[in-house]
Protein backbone atom coordinates (compact mmCIF):
# COMPACT_ATOMS: atom_id res chain seq x y z
CA UNK A 1 0.00 0.00 0.00
CA UNK A 2 2.87 2.64 0.54
CA UNK A 3 4.04 1.58 -2.41
CA UNK A 4 1.33 2.02 -4.71
CA UNK A 5 0.89 5.36 -2.81
CA UNK A 6 4.32 6.35 -3.16
CA UNK A 7 4.25 5.66 -6.98
CA UNK A 8 1.34 7.99 -7.08
CA UNK A 9 2.87 10.93 -5.59
CA UNK A 10 6.27 10.47 -7.61
CA UNK A 11 3.87 10.50 -10.60
CA UNK A 12 1.62 13.66 -9.50
CA UNK A 13 5.08 15.47 -9.01
CA UNK A 14 6.18 14.26 -12.23
CA UNK A 15 3.01 15.84 -14.33
CA UNK A 16 3.37 18.85 -12.53
CA UNK A 17 6.95 19.05 -13.12
CA UNK A 18 6.21 18.39 -16.89
CA UNK A 19 3.61 20.84 -17.00
CA UNK A 20 5.66 23.62 -15.74
CA UNK A 21 8.60 23.00 -18.25
CA UNK A 22 6.38 22.43 -21.08
CA UNK A 23 7.77 23.83 -24.61
CA UNK A 24 5.17 25.93 -25.99
CA UNK A 25 5.00 27.31 -29.65
CA UNK A 26 4.23 30.99 -30.49
CA UNK A 27 2.60 32.17 -33.46
CA UNK A 28 2.85 35.20 -35.78
CA UNK A 29 0.55 36.37 -38.57
CA UNK A 30 1.93 39.58 -40.25
CA UNK A 31 -0.28 41.79 -42.13
CA UNK A 32 1.26 44.32 -45.00
CA UNK A 33 -0.92 47.24 -46.05
CA UNK A 34 1.39 48.40 -48.57
CA UNK A 35 0.92 50.57 -51.84
CA UNK A 36 3.41 48.25 -53.47
CA UNK A 37 3.32 44.23 -53.72
CA UNK A 38 5.11 42.99 -51.14
CA UNK A 39 5.64 38.37 -51.16
CA UNK A 40 7.97 37.84 -48.58
CA UNK A 41 8.66 38.40 -45.12
CA UNK A 42 11.63 37.25 -42.97
CA UNK A 43 11.19 36.39 -39.31
CA UNK A 44 14.79 36.27 -37.95
CA UNK A 45 14.85 34.20 -33.48
CA UNK A 46 17.27 35.31 -30.95
CA UNK A 47 17.99 34.04 -27.90
CA UNK A 48 19.38 36.76 -26.32
CA UNK A 49 18.58 40.57 -27.04
CA UNK A 50 20.99 43.20 -27.60
CA UNK A 51 20.71 46.91 -28.95
CA UNK A 52 23.20 47.03 -31.49
CA UNK A 53 25.99 48.75 -31.66
CA UNK A 54 29.62 46.56 -31.76
CA UNK A 55 28.39 43.96 -30.02
CA UNK A 56 25.65 41.53 -32.42
CA UNK A 57 24.25 38.61 -31.13
CA UNK A 58 24.15 35.75 -33.95
CA UNK A 59 20.68 34.89 -35.41
CA UNK A 60 19.74 31.57 -33.99
CA UNK A 61 17.17 30.84 -36.63
CA UNK A 62 15.68 32.64 -39.82
CA UNK A 63 11.89 31.51 -41.36
CA UNK A 64 10.93 32.86 -44.34
CA UNK A 65 7.33 33.30 -45.87
CA UNK A 66 5.73 34.23 -49.11
CA UNK A 67 2.09 35.35 -49.97
CA UNK A 68 0.81 36.63 -52.56
CA UNK A 69 -2.29 38.64 -50.30
CA UNK A 70 0.19 40.45 -47.88
CA UNK A 71 -0.91 37.78 -44.81
CA UNK A 72 2.26 36.11 -43.13
CA UNK A 73 2.09 33.17 -40.79
CA UNK A 74 4.90 32.07 -38.93
CA UNK A 75 4.71 28.87 -36.41
CA UNK A 76 7.76 29.55 -34.09
CA UNK A 77 9.60 26.44 -32.81
CA UNK A 78 8.14 25.25 -28.87
CA UNK A 79 10.13 26.51 -26.27
CA UNK A 80 10.41 27.35 -22.60
CA UNK A 81 12.08 30.18 -22.13
CA UNK A 82 11.50 33.90 -23.47
CA UNK A 83 13.65 34.93 -26.43
CA UNK A 84 13.82 37.96 -29.53
CA UNK A 85 12.64 37.67 -33.29
CA UNK A 86 13.31 40.30 -35.56
CA UNK A 87 10.90 41.44 -38.47
CA UNK A 88 11.50 42.44 -41.94
CA UNK A 89 10.75 43.09 -45.63
CA UNK A 90 13.37 42.32 -47.97
CA UNK A 91 16.33 44.83 -49.00
CA UNK A 92 15.40 45.86 -53.08
CA UNK A 93 16.31 48.82 -55.45
CA UNK A 94 12.81 50.37 -55.04
CA UNK A 95 12.81 50.88 -51.04
CA UNK A 96 15.10 52.97 -49.21
CA UNK A 97 17.94 50.42 -47.03
CA UNK A 98 16.59 50.28 -43.18
CA UNK A 99 14.00 52.53 -43.61
CA UNK A 100 10.16 52.30 -42.47
CA UNK A 101 9.41 50.71 -45.93
CA UNK A 102 11.60 47.16 -44.79
CA UNK A 103 8.97 46.72 -41.74
CA UNK A 104 11.87 46.47 -39.55
CA UNK A 105 11.13 45.09 -35.60
CA UNK A 106 14.73 44.47 -34.02
CA UNK A 107 14.54 41.95 -31.47
CA UNK A 108 11.13 42.35 -29.49
CA UNK A 109 10.63 40.34 -26.38
CA UNK A 110 8.22 36.87 -27.73
CA UNK A 111 7.11 34.54 -24.68
CA UNK A 112 6.18 31.04 -25.03
CA UNK A 113 2.55 30.60 -26.57
CA UNK A 114 2.13 34.50 -27.64
CA UNK A 115 -0.29 34.40 -30.19
CA UNK A 116 0.30 38.27 -32.07
CA UNK A 117 -1.46 39.77 -35.17
CA UNK A 118 1.06 42.36 -36.26
CA UNK A 119 -0.54 44.70 -38.86
CA UNK A 120 1.72 47.30 -40.87
CA UNK A 121 -0.33 50.11 -42.15
CA UNK A 122 2.15 51.86 -44.81
CA UNK A 123 0.24 54.70 -45.69
CA UNK A 124 -0.27 56.19 -42.09
CA UNK A 125 3.18 54.66 -41.19
CA UNK A 126 1.74 52.87 -38.38
CA UNK A 127 2.01 49.47 -36.87
CA UNK A 128 -0.25 47.66 -34.47
CA UNK A 129 -0.12 44.84 -32.30
CA UNK A 130 -3.00 42.71 -31.07
CA UNK A 131 -3.73 39.44 -29.81
CA UNK A 132 -2.53 37.03 -26.46
CA UNK A 133 0.54 38.88 -25.38
CA UNK A 134 0.56 41.88 -27.08
CA UNK A 135 1.17 44.68 -24.59
CA UNK A 136 5.02 44.25 -24.47
CA UNK A 137 5.13 44.53 -28.18
CA UNK A 138 2.58 47.81 -28.16
CA UNK A 139 5.03 49.38 -25.58
CA UNK A 140 8.44 48.24 -26.97
CA UNK A 141 7.16 50.13 -30.61
CA UNK A 142 5.75 52.80 -28.79
CA UNK A 143 8.81 53.05 -26.94
CA UNK A 144 10.90 53.04 -29.88
CA UNK A 145 8.90 55.72 -31.67
CA UNK A 146 9.16 58.26 -28.64
CA UNK A 147 12.94 57.51 -28.08
CA UNK A 148 13.54 58.55 -31.61
CA UNK A 149 11.48 61.61 -31.58
CA UNK A 150 13.38 62.32 -28.23
CA UNK A 151 16.87 61.79 -30.07
CA UNK A 152 16.00 64.04 -33.53
CA UNK A 153 14.60 66.86 -30.44
CA UNK A 154 17.70 67.05 -28.39
CA UNK A 155 21.06 66.03 -29.76
CA UNK A 156 21.33 68.95 -32.66
CA UNK A 157 25.07 69.88 -34.10
CA UNK A 158 27.11 71.80 -31.45
CA UNK A 159 25.09 70.28 -28.28
CA UNK A 160 27.03 70.81 -25.31
CA UNK A 161 28.62 68.06 -22.81
CA UNK A 162 25.54 68.97 -20.14
CA UNK A 163 22.68 68.92 -22.36
CA UNK A 164 24.00 65.52 -23.64
CA UNK A 165 24.02 64.34 -20.19
CA UNK A 166 21.15 65.85 -19.54
CA UNK A 167 19.32 64.61 -22.62
CA UNK A 168 20.32 60.98 -21.85
CA UNK A 169 18.80 61.28 -18.45
CA UNK A 170 15.34 62.52 -19.64
CA UNK A 171 15.36 59.36 -22.60
CA UNK A 172 15.87 57.12 -19.81
CA UNK A 173 13.37 58.48 -17.28
CA UNK A 174 10.65 58.82 -19.82
CA UNK A 175 10.52 55.50 -21.10
CA UNK A 176 11.21 54.07 -17.41
CA UNK A 177 8.13 56.01 -16.57
CA UNK A 178 5.95 54.48 -19.59
CA UNK A 179 7.03 51.10 -18.96
CA UNK A 180 5.62 51.33 -15.40
CA UNK A 181 2.27 52.63 -17.07
CA UNK A 182 1.99 49.64 -19.14
CA UNK A 183 3.77 47.43 -16.16
CA UNK A 184 0.11 45.86 -15.25
CA UNK A 185 -0.87 44.56 -18.55
CA UNK A 186 2.88 42.45 -18.07
CA UNK A 187 3.79 39.80 -16.04
CA UNK A 188 6.68 40.04 -13.83
CA UNK A 189 9.11 38.29 -16.17
CA UNK A 190 8.32 40.48 -19.40
CA UNK A 191 8.68 43.89 -16.99
CA UNK A 192 11.56 42.68 -15.34
CA UNK A 193 13.12 41.53 -18.74
CA UNK A 194 11.77 44.61 -20.97
CA UNK A 195 13.37 47.20 -18.00
CA UNK A 196 16.70 45.57 -18.24
CA UNK A 197 17.31 45.62 -22.07
CA UNK A 198 16.12 48.96 -22.01
CA UNK A 199 18.73 50.08 -19.31
CA UNK A 200 21.56 47.73 -20.48
CA UNK A 201 21.00 48.91 -24.14
CA UNK A 202 20.83 53.03 -23.42
CA UNK A 203 23.88 52.69 -21.02
CA UNK A 204 25.70 50.55 -23.84
CA UNK A 205 25.12 53.00 -26.18
CA UNK A 206 26.34 55.48 -23.96
CA UNK A 207 29.57 54.00 -23.51
CA UNK A 208 30.42 53.25 -26.91
CA UNK A 209 29.67 57.08 -27.70
CA UNK A 210 31.96 57.57 -24.64
CA UNK A 211 34.59 54.93 -26.59
CA UNK A 212 34.67 56.74 -29.51
CA UNK A 213 35.55 60.15 -28.28
CA UNK A 214 37.98 58.59 -26.50
CA UNK A 215 40.28 57.14 -29.50
CA UNK A 216 38.12 58.40 -32.95
CA UNK A 217 37.61 62.53 -31.58
CA UNK A 218 38.42 65.33 -34.40
CA UNK A 219 37.84 68.77 -34.69
CA UNK A 220 35.46 68.50 -37.30
CA UNK A 221 32.94 65.55 -35.72
CA UNK A 222 29.34 66.43 -35.55
CA UNK A 223 29.18 66.80 -31.87
CA UNK A 224 31.68 68.14 -29.19
CA UNK A 225 33.64 69.86 -31.95
CA UNK A 226 35.23 71.46 -29.05
CA UNK A 227 37.35 69.16 -27.45
CA UNK A 228 37.24 70.43 -23.98
CA UNK A 229 33.52 69.68 -24.34
CA UNK A 230 34.64 66.13 -25.34
CA UNK A 231 36.79 65.73 -22.67
CA UNK A 232 34.10 66.93 -20.13
CA UNK A 233 31.81 64.52 -21.16
CA UNK A 234 33.97 62.13 -21.29
CA UNK A 235 34.98 62.43 -17.91
CA UNK A 236 31.26 62.67 -16.87
CA UNK A 237 30.64 58.98 -18.27
CA UNK A 238 33.64 57.41 -17.12
CA UNK A 239 33.21 58.15 -13.38
CA UNK A 240 29.15 56.63 -14.26
CA UNK A 241 30.40 53.70 -15.91
CA UNK A 242 34.06 52.91 -16.02
CA UNK A 243 34.85 53.03 -12.30
CA UNK A 244 31.68 53.54 -10.13
CA UNK A 245 29.40 51.21 -11.74
CA UNK A 246 27.99 47.99 -9.63
CA UNK A 247 28.56 45.20 -11.96
CA UNK A 248 25.88 43.30 -9.93
CA UNK A 249 23.00 46.15 -10.84
CA UNK A 250 20.20 44.11 -10.31
CA UNK A 251 18.64 46.02 -13.01
CA UNK A 252 20.59 44.45 -15.66
CA UNK A 253 21.19 40.72 -14.25
CA UNK A 254 18.73 39.27 -15.95
CA UNK A 255 19.46 40.63 -19.37
CA UNK A 256 21.78 39.70 -21.98
CA UNK A 257 22.08 43.36 -22.58
CA UNK A 258 24.46 43.41 -19.97
CA UNK A 259 26.46 41.88 -22.44
CA UNK A 260 26.55 44.92 -24.65
CA UNK A 261 27.38 47.05 -22.22
CA UNK A 262 30.05 44.74 -20.76
CA UNK A 263 31.37 44.68 -24.00
CA UNK A 264 31.38 48.10 -25.01
CA UNK A 265 33.15 49.64 -21.39
CA UNK A 266 36.01 46.92 -21.99
CA UNK A 267 36.46 48.21 -25.49
CA UNK A 268 35.97 51.97 -23.81
CA UNK A 269 38.78 51.69 -20.68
Amino acid sequence: MKNALLYIIIAVLAVITNKSTAQKKSYFEIHLDTPYPVDTVYLEIHSEFTGGGNYLLDIEESLVKISNNGIFRFELPARNEPYYISVHSPNTTDRKRNSWELHWLSHYLVMPSDNILIKFDETNRTVTFSGKGHQKYNWRYKSDTMIDKLIKQYFKTGIKAEEVIEANDLIRARTLRSLDSAKYGLSSTEYKLLKANFIGERMGQEVLDLAFLNFHWYPESKYYNDRKEAEKYAKGYEKTYLKDFDDNSSYLKSSSSWATFLYHRAWAK
